[in-house]
């Protein structure tokens, strides 16, 4: 379980996530909220299991950044469970979204981010793109407190 004090760190890779220094939407692909093409939720990092938080994410970033692909380290943003389970769908009091502790346990050895893993998904399986949308906008926001660039 992760508690809602908690913060959890999103990496972002520059151009998709960022424009013009702010945060876009698409940090959030559609296909990750929706748990579609073999996705299971977003990817998040628990900050309190990083000894080292702004150095292991920079890390991280580097090793899963493609240029090539246009996938270039840019930085990490951050945000608090507690507001990102506070989203709700127009149509629902109901949390949108849950945060999940994901430990990776197949890398041998295990990388030092691995414990820290976590996963964001939707809460209910009935959200289309269209309730996604507006979740997306708010959870853009809540991630928007803290954004660090490399």
């Amino acid at each position: 379980m992760v508690d809602d004090e908690e913060q959890v760190a999103r990496l972002l890779f520059y151009p998709q996530m960022i424009r013009n220094g702010e945060l876009e939407p698409s940090a959030f692909p559609m296909d990750e909220l929706l748990a579609k093409k073999g996705k299971n939720g977003s990817s998040l990092d628990r900050c309190h299991f990083l000894k080292d938080r702004d150095g292991l994410l920079r890390q991280k970033a580097e090793e899963k950044q493609n240029p090539a692909g246009k996938r270039s380290a840019f930085g990490f943003c951050v945000a608090n469970v507690g507001k990102i389970r506070a989203i709700s769908e127009a149509e629902s009091e109901d949390p949108a979204l849950q945060v999940l502790a994901d430990r990776i346990t197949e890398n041998d050895p295990p990388e030092p981010w691995d414990d820290a893993h976590a996963l964001m998904r939707k809460h209910r399986d009935d959200y289309t793109r269209a309730n996604l949308r507006g979740i997306r906008d708010h959870l853009s926001k809540a991630f928007s407190e803290l954004v660090e660039f490399y």
